[in-house]
């Protein structure tokens, strides 16, 4: 196992021509772009980028007033500086191509200084951290690290540093603990050097969010780290702002799988993933396990169940969720099918979110109905998922119908505002089993 990195003590674009007051008199003297990749922050000047880190929202743009300080930047990335006279302004973020900017605020430029915009949230629930890169430079030998947590399901994560990749943080002791949604931790100081990278979620080392094999932290060096979403619910890509530098977007190798024994009633099914175990050891007949993570890529997936086994090459994307099951097919044969799962909540804090996951190989074409009939999900075919509906959170009977006659029901079942779930049918000839699952 190693060592926990050793810690100090905590130390307290489609731009509009700019207008006369935004112009960089200097810059325009020179013929240069108004763009900078770093912050010099010495010739008078005020520098401002934007990072997006919201969820869901591909490209952002931003104003100063009226006129763009960044242009269609892409999700878990950030903008050049860009430079404009001290002054106050009306800060504008918006979904590049929208017309009104989704969220506003009262911004103050001094003069020689380095300001950062997170974008964070939803497109319907947008907000800002916004910082001046002004941090104290930390005792030779340490740099500084802080993390803002940019996920939108209400976790609050951990940070670690360890001297080399291992596999079990057992006996690490975080470098930053307990970061909620949208807040910004302090900064810590932490022995310069290279080391990976772990974001987990608060208090639980095996609920891994975002992962970097290698980074170097410099002598002296200023980092903030931005947890940003990516089309996982849990996991996180992470956006490196240096202080007064260039940005780095690092993708999170990871992708979140679970793993379905939809194949029998009695035995169970081991999966495996390129010939080792894979989060579950063994799933009992009609069975789902949790999920865990696994490195992204092409992967052959293997099950076995009942002395019989059936493997397939299956891509796993990275910052994705995806459910894995092994089924008969339409000849009774073991087979592996594979979805990707949407595990993030409804729009509505009112509601729910439901799918139909019809695993009753030889039952036909399935549909989900609740509340005495209303439809939730249309006839399903076999070995298929449905899309996801909304509907207001309650207590209901939920029923999956087959068109071959048969029917399951989860009575008297209360659906949690906000949660998602997945409605699992099992069986051969009919539906014989019905499990309802919440998902996140």
């Amino acid at each position: 196992m190693t060592r926990p990195a050793r810690l100090a003590p905590q130390t307290t674009p489609d731009t509009a021509p700019l207008s006369r007051r935004h112009c960089l008199l200097a810059l325009t003297s020179l013929g240069a772009s108004p763009w900078l990749a770093a912050c010099g922050a010495s010739d008078g000047s005020a520098k401002i980028r934007l990072v997006n880190a919201t969820q869901g929202v591909t490209q952002l743009s931003a104003y100063l007033d009226t006129d763009a300080l960044a242009s269609a930047v892409t999700a878990a990335a950030a903008s050049s500086y860009y430079g404009a006279d001290p002054d106050t302004y009306t800060l504008g973020v918006r979904s590049t191509g929208s017309a009104v900017n989704s969220v506003e605020s009262s911004l103050t430029l001094s003069k020689d200084t380095c300001t950062t915009v997170v974008a964070l949230g939803t497109q319907s629930s947008l907000t800002t951290t916004v910082y001046t890169e002004n941090e104290s430079s930390p005792s030779s030998g340490y740099a500084k690290l802080r993390l803002i947590n940019g996920l939108q399901i209400g976790d609050a994560v951990d940070v670690y540093v360890t001297s080399t990749s291992t596999t079990a943080l057992n006996s690490e002791t975080a470098a930053i603990g307990n970061v909620t949604e949208n807040s910004t931790s302090a900064f810590r100081s932490i022995t310069k050097g290279t080391y990976s990278l772990w974001v987990t979620g608060y208090g639980d080392k095996t609920d891994l969010r975002a992962y970097v094999a290698s980074i170097t932290l410099a002598d002296q060096g200023i980092d903030t780290l931005v947890l940003a979403p990516t089309h996982s619910a849990k996991l996180a890509d992470i956006v490196r702002l240096p202080q007064k530098n260039s940005a780095t977007s690092l993708a999170t190798p990871l992708t979140r799988v679970r793993f379905v024994n939809a194949a029998s009633a009695s035995n169970a099914a081991t999966p495996t993933v390129d010939g080792s175990t894979a989060t579950s050891s063994s799933i009992g007949g009609y069975g789902v396990s949790s999920y865990g993570q696994l490195t992204a890529g092409t992967r052959t997936v293997a099950f076995t169940s009942g002395g019989s086994s059936v493997s397939s090459s299956i891509t796993l994307t990275a910052g994705y969720d995806i459910t894995c099951a092994l089924v008969l097919d339409s000849a009774g044969s073991l087979a592996i099918v594979s979805f990707t799962d949407d595990n993030f909540p409804a729009t509505s804090s009112s509601k729910s979110k439901i799918r139909l996951v019809n695993l009753a190989s030889a039952a036909g074409s399935a549909q989900l109905t609740y509340n005495g009939g209303s439809l939730l999900s249309d006839y399903t075919a076999a070995r298929s998922a449905s899309s996801y509906t909304s509907f207001t959170a309650g207590e209901y009977d939920f029923v999956v119908s087959a068109s071959g006659g048969s029917s399951q029901t989860q009575a008297s079942y209360t659906s949690a505002a906000q949660a998602v779930y997945s409605a699992f049918a099992f069986g051969t000839t009919a539906v014989s089993k019905f499990t309802l699952l919440q998902d996140q």
